[in-house]
């Protein structure tokens, strides 16, 4: 189990002691396990040990994390518990996509393993020392919604109006870069040029489906970041195409839309992440009703897509090319 801060240990115990005097009464955030009984092999009672959990990370998801996966089943029933792909959908967990693996190229050599650690050792990655949080949701092609992706966020924030994320593929050290993703306040975004504004979409529905999570963040510190982010939009490029099987990144950059409405994501596609993390966006969803506000409502001309006049989409288009001496030759002509 990971080492915990002085703030997370008393809440740990906060948390726990509130479970054990009230054992049906919902316990919010925490990054401890609460059980009723103690696990097998336990000595310290309901809250001992790395025993009283199956998965590593159903232990840093808080109290909660689903049922299904604090239960102790086979492989055939851990699949049996999974709800059906939704027909005419592909998504990047499913069997075509490509993965860290498919990559072509020679694995990295000695000399290249010696050489990074040392550049790592002398040089500073300012930029990346600013990034805080984690948050993991899912996006679809602008243009095509049957075309889905998960999506784990890296995120800086350079001032409280104004976010900018780099988005892997998973939290895996080895994972890939697939896009990037510009988060601003209402505020910002109303002040966008009309013809700008097709590119955003909002997030009020990520945070209210209980899909947009912050993985392995206690329930309650996890509620600050949602309060923020319901009202803000987001405009996102996903440069690998890693759904439809690509082993590199080809093709121009995709624009990429969030989901605005229920029965739209791919049911298996959550499950499978909620799975991992051993979360529910289902309690999540429930949860964050209660103690969010969002009555507040998404721009019209934000989620372009859902007005129903086509979509827009990033294609190349041949240019000519404007070069220094052109340049030169002009500034000559003038004189």
């Amino acid at each position: 189990m990971p080492l915990l801060t002085r703030p997370q240990a008393r809440l740990n115990r906060s948390v726990c002691e509130t479970f054990a005097r009230h054992p049906h009464q919902p316990v919010k955030g925490s990054v401890a396990r609460c059980n009723k009984t103690p696990a097998k092999g336990a000595k310290h009672g309901a809250i001992a040990g790395p025993a009283v959990g199956r998965h590593r990370a159903g232990r840093a998801s808080g109290c909660f994390a689903s049922e299904a996966s604090k239960s102790a089943h086979g492989p055939e029933q851990e699949a049996a518990d999974l709800p059906a792909q939704k027909p005419g959908v592909t998504t990047s967990a499913g069997p075509q996509a490509s993965s860290i693996e498919d990559i072509p190229g020679q694995p990295q050599s000695l000399q290249g393993k010696v050489l990074e650690a040392a550049e790592g050792a002398i040089q500073q990655f300012s930029p990346f020392s600013r990034i805080h949080q984690h948050v993991c949701g899912f996006h679809f092609y602008a243009h095509d919604i049957t075309r889905q992706v998960e999506a784990h966020h890296f995120c800086a924030c350079p001032n409280e109006d104004v976010r900018q994320c780099v988005i892997y593929d998973s939290d895996k050290p080895n994972a890939r870069l697939i896009g990037l993703e510009y988060i601003i306040s209402s505020k910002l975004f109303e002040g966008l040029p009309e013809e700008e504004k097709v590119y955003w979409h909002s997030h009020k529905f990520e945070v209210s489906s209980g899909t947009l999570q912050a993985p392995r963040v206690p329930v309650l510190a996890e509620d600050l970041e949602m309060k923020k982010l319901i009202n803000t939009y987001g405009k996102t490029f996903h440069t690998w195409q890693v759904d439809r099987g690509d082993t590199l990144p080809l093709g121009p950059p995709q624009l990429m839309m969030a989901f605005t409405e229920e029965g739209q994501a791919d049911p298996l596609m959550v499950a499978k992440r909620d799975k991992l993390y051993g979360t529910n966006s289902k309690e999540r969803k429930e949860h964050r009703r209660k103690t969010l506000d969002f009555s507040h409502q998404p721009s019209p001309a934000a989620d372009h897509w859902m007005q129903g006049k086509g979509a827009h989409q990033l294609q190349t288009v041949k240019m000519d090319f404007k070069s220094g001496s052109d340049n030169e030759a002009s500034m000559d002509q003038t004189k």
